[in-house]
């Protein structure tokens, strides 16, 4: 396990304290239990369970980008402050993992599609991406570059894909990707997601 697996096990256990029971069932439920819950008016006492499994890609029945769309249905920048900032440092801490990680349990744009539904600025996202662009981060951004955004979780939320896809051709992404990328990105990959934003 690394740092940040263990930063974010943490962080949910605090989302767990802030919102649900761990002493409840909600912990052992599958995520189309969790996901009937939180519809059936039980929203925050499911939310730690299905930001669980959809941040660990163990969802079985329910779109990854489920939990999003119901924190987003549910205003959830409206909630007490306490219950934000766990949520917050939850997706943060995923996020920074993802960037970060060799090999992520799911492809960057899935994730990404995912963040973009919580209806934060996009520059929650994007920004640290730069600040710490080296080894897996380029990697990362490389794959988003050439891949386009191909999943179809971007379809509901296409002017979100389209900003994701014009920040990749702005001056300090290509620089950066450029200034790094020869030394992380396999052979070919740096002159294919330069094609691509360029």
């Amino acid at each position: 396990m690394t740092v940040l697996e263990g930063q974010l096990g943490r962080t949910i256990d605090v989302l767990w304290d802030v919102l649900g029971d761990r002493n409840s069932l909600f912990p052992e439920l599958p995520d189309d239990a969790a996901l009937a819950r939180a519809r059936g008016g039980e929203l925050k006492a499911a939310m730690p369970r299905l930001l669980e499994l959809a941040i660990s890609g163990s969802a079985v029945r329910m779109s990854v980008t489920e939990p999003f769309d119901l924190l987003s249905e549910a205003e959830w920048t409206t909630w007490p402050a306490v219950e934000r900032r766990a949520l917050e440092s939850v997706v943060d801490t995923w996020w920074r993992w993802v960037r970060g990680s060799v090999e992520p349990t799911m492809p960057i744009g899935l994730v990404l599609a995912c963040l973009c539904r919580l209806g934060v600025p996009m520059v929650r996202w994007l920004g640290p991406w730069l600040d710490d662009l080296d080894g897996p981060a380029a990697v990362r951004l490389a794959e988003i570059a050439i891949g386009r955004l191909p999943e179809p979780e971007w379809a509901p939320i296409p002017d979100e894909r389209s900003q994701i896809l014009a920040w990749c051709r702005t001056e300090p992404v290509v620089v950066g990707l450029t200034v790094v990328g020869g030394v992380h990105l396999e052979e070919g990959q740096l002159s294919a997601a330069l094609d691509q934003i360029l």
